[in-house]
């Protein structure tokens, strides 16, 4: 009596695992679509607080079903321990970092932490312990492709009727996706074909499902032209290889012979069955279509592809040689335990290679190297780089093992290989590439399937321990499970407080960028109270000094009152005291130190007591932990420039120029210290020097263009900036001043192209419109000109376009 009523009771669904399994599920189902139509919360975010609030929940409901039936299955192969000494690896890195707090949550939203780590291990051990039947991971493999057919109607419609549908905000270009990166779409699409192509070759099928599955394959090979990741198909080709030779060895055709024998005279015909090797000639497809987009001739072809459906897309990461010089440097510190979970982007700044100053991606960080799985080796060191390596290898000897294993019934041999071949795939990938929450749950996901076959197939042992029945034991299990519970609970509740933090934050943001400060500050407190972060503290550092340039401005010395210099210090105080939250809370950070520098800095023409010696210490704090960085240079450039002291300021400057050669900005405040020093024609004639020594230097043809612009040597200026632009045609800056050099000349035509050009590089840039609109009505450049914009552009502080936001 007693098991009919649980069995109709709500408890059995604790019992059973029905409801933890469906949390799964829907996790599966809606990851790889799921966002939150606002511009306040991003892709990464959304993913995030749904992946990390479904697997906590699921783990929760997991452990109250424990509880119930007083048992536990626990397996002690060399591979689960392989996975406890990666969680064991990333707790002690954590434990030992220098900022723990970076290390253990973070934003809460970020990959790389212990505790995000912990939860996608999570996620495998969920789904190997709770998809138990042939049929759920047979269901788990169609809840897959639930997203990827939603994925297509999005995107195919896109392409029909382009980017402003179903743009909620979000999906702003053609290449915005869901997913998250436009690659990621690609790698659901490769997972898709891989599933789809297994599926096919070893299971028999019903004509529905496989023109069902061919569609999906053929969609997916069309997606992967457009998106056109060298890397995936690499990837795919080199599956395709291993897919063919091992349908080829196990899949064998029978075909009938008759086959006439004379017997006592007469002519009967003996049947033999004859076994032949089965070609996959889908496979050989696949294998053929990755060659061909491999060469030179598939570049070209998805490249017109991907014009004709108007997508744009860059993404870049370290390469391996700079992924292994920064392992090297945080190894040569720390060669146990790496810096930390999650504290790459710390040892990026400290020994990012030279070379990297001369790209457009200069001023970056990364957080990543050129893996997911690599750049454990930094944060983690070599314990936790050596077990995931364990992990990897026992995880391949364990799929083979499985692949191989006598099995009975073809859905069996399936089901090894299907999930095995699947979550390699995305091993692979997690391996050579940075994939997006999305894709690392797919990843742990797959894997955990993947255990649930090598559980039913006995290639794993699981023992079910019965703790209930030994009273101490019990109550010791009972009271760990309750533990857990409640830490699980509390992730949650630290998890929701985090999301809407994180979404104040961007509103705060997005109020600064429209000028209203009170807004901005109102939504930064409230990001503050809820979850308290260095960048939300230098943000609102950044908003104090806004307020304070704001007061400044609008008193005169005859107009300053108690008030005014009442609330100036309350300004300043509020300013220099989130600077200093903001360092207290990671003092490992450049960019903290460079807000609490330009605190002081923006308060020296003012008088403050020790304004400038706080701003240089900060500076010089800074430029310790970004040692590589030419902006630092340049800041303690300015700051030496402002106080007067212009051989200091020049000696920075050449240090900056050093490191970069072409940093405009260094360049600019260089030429504006030489015509500050009044020997305008020295400085012309010794840069022209250099043009002979270096002619392909765009940095130094910038400063001669700058320095003849300022002598009013109209043609030989535009000359320099003409050959400036030459060696980099997207040169704003020196498309602005070859512009102006021309309007002085009186080449109206050729002003007016080169600023067309600017704005298309820089679209809604007010200046270039104004500018624009006068050129094109005869007028000088400048008529009507707001007070920021003057006319004489060569003599701001700042150059009038910001390169790093092209």
């Amino acid at each position: 009596m007693d098991q009919v009523v649980e069995k109709k009771g709500i408890g059995s669904w604790f019992h059973f695992d029905v409801l933890p399994r469906t949390l799964i599920s829907v996790l599966v189902v809606l990851v790889p679509f799921f966002f939150i139509p606002s511009s306040y919360v991003s892709l990464q975010v959304g993913k995030s607080t749904l992946i990390f609030s479904f697997t906590i929940l699921a783990f929760c409901m997991y452990l109250i079903s424990v509880l119930k039936k007083g048992s536990v299955r626990v397996t002690t192969s060399k591979i689960s321990i392989a996975i406890l000494s990666i969680l064991l690896a990333t707790l002690v890195a954590a434990v030992v970092s220098k900022i723990p707090s970076v290390s253990f949550f973070g934003y809460g939203f970020e990959v790389g932490t212990f505790t995000s780590v912990l939860l996608f291990w999570v996620v495998a051990f969920l789904t190997s312990t709770l998809f138990v039947r042939e049929q759920q991971i047979v269901n788990a493999y169609l809840l897959f492709f639930v997203p990827v057919t939603l994925l297509t109607a999005f995107h195919v419609l896109r392409f029909v009727f382009g980017a402003d549908l179903f743009s909620f905000g979000v999906f702003n270009t053609m290449a915005s996706t869901p997913v998250g990166e436009w690659y990621d779409l690609g790698i659901i699409y490769g997972a898709a074909l891989l599933l789809s192509l297994i599926t096919i070759e070893l299971v028999p099928l019903q004509r529905a499902h496989k023109i069902f599955l061919y569609a999906i394959s053929i969609v997916a090979l069309v997606f992967l032209a457009v998106i056109h990741f060298s890397l995936l198909w690499l990837v795919l080709l080199c599956f395709s290889v291993v897919f063919f030779v091992y349908t080829f060895s196990f899949n064998r055709a029978a075909i009938v012979e008759k086959k006439p024998v004379a017997v006592e005279g007469e002519v009967v015909h003996t049947i033999n069955r004859v076994t032949h090797r089965k070609i996959s000639v889908n496979t050989l497809i696949v294998l053929i279509v990755s060659l061909v987009f491999l060469l030179p001739l598939g570049g070209v072809l998805s490249e017109t592809l991907a014009t004709k459906s108007g997508v744009v897309n860059i993404a870049v990461r370290p390469s391996w040689v700079a992924t292994t010089q920064i392992a090297q440097d945080a190894l040569a510190v720390n060669p146990l335990f790496g810096v930390g979970p999650n504290r790459f982007a710390y040892q990026w700044n400290m020994s990012k290679p030279t070379d990297i100053n001369t790209t457009p991606f200069w001023n970056v960080t990364f957080t990543t190297g050129v893996g997911y799985v690599p750049s454990f080796l930094v944060t983690t060191g070599i314990v936790g780089f050596l077990a995931w390596l364990t992990f990897l290898v026992l995880f391949l000897y364990l799929g083979f093992s499985t692949l191989f294993t006598r099995t009975d019934g073809v859905m069996a041999r399936y089901l090894a290989a299907s999930s095995f071949f699947t979550a390699l795939y995305f091993w692979v990938i997690a391996t050579i590439y940075i994939p997006g929450p999305a894709i690392l749950v797919l990843t742990f996901f797959f894997t955990g399937l993947f255990f649930a076959v090598a559980y039913m197939q006995g290639v794993l042992r699981v023992r079910t321990i019965v703790f209930s029945a030994f009273p101490k034991i019990s109550f010791a299990c009972v009271l760990g499970l309750v533990f857990l519970l409640v830490v699980g609970f509390g992730f949650m509740y630290a998890l929701a407080q985090k999301t809407v933090s994180a979404y104040f934050f961007e509103r705060a943001v997005h109020s600064m960028r429209v000028g209203s400060a009170d807004a901005a500050e109102q939504h930064l407190t409230r990001a503050i109270s809820l979850s308290a972060h260095d960048v939300y503290y230098r943000e609102r550092s950044t908003l104090q000094i806004q307020r304070l340039a704001g007061l400044v401005a609008s008193v005169t010395q005859d107009t300053v009152t108690d008030e005014v210099r009442t609330e100036f210090q309350r300004i300043l105080g509020n300013a220099i005291a989130d600077a200093d939250f903001a360092v207290a809370y990671n003092s490992e950070d450049f960019e903290n130190w460079v807000a609490r520098g330009r605190v002081y800095e923006a308060v020296m023409p003012l008088g403050v007591d020790r304004a400038y010696e706080e701003a240089k210490r900060s500076y010089e704090e800074a430029q310790k932990r970004s040692p590589k960085n030419p902006a630092l240079f340049f800041v303690l450039a300015r700051l030496e420039a402002s106080k007067g002291d212009y051989v200091r300021a020049k000696e920075y400057l050449a240090q900056a120029i050093a490191q970069k050669a072409n940093y405009s900005d260094a360049i600019f405040l260089k030429s504006k210290i030489e015509v500050a020093q009044g020997d305008i024609r020295g400085a012309i004639a010794s840069v022209e020097k250099i043009t002979f020594i270096a002619p392909n230097d765009t940095g130094i043809f910038f400063e001669l263009g700058l320095l003849k612009y300022n002598n009013k040597d109209y043609l030989g200026a535009s000359k320099a900036f003409e050959r400036a632009v030459t060696l980099i045609p997207d040169y704003s800056n020196a498309k602005y001043f070859l512009g102006l050099s021309y309007q002085k000349l009186g080449r109206q035509a050729d002003s007016i192209a080169q600023f067309e050009d600017i704005l298309k590089l820089n679209p809604g840039n007010s200046e270039i419109t104004l500018i624009l609109s006068n050129l094109r009505a005869g007028r000088a450049p400048f008529t009507n000109a707001e007070p920021e914009f003057d006319d004489a552009p060569e003599k701001r502080d700042e150059l009038p376009l910001d390169e790093d936001e092209e």
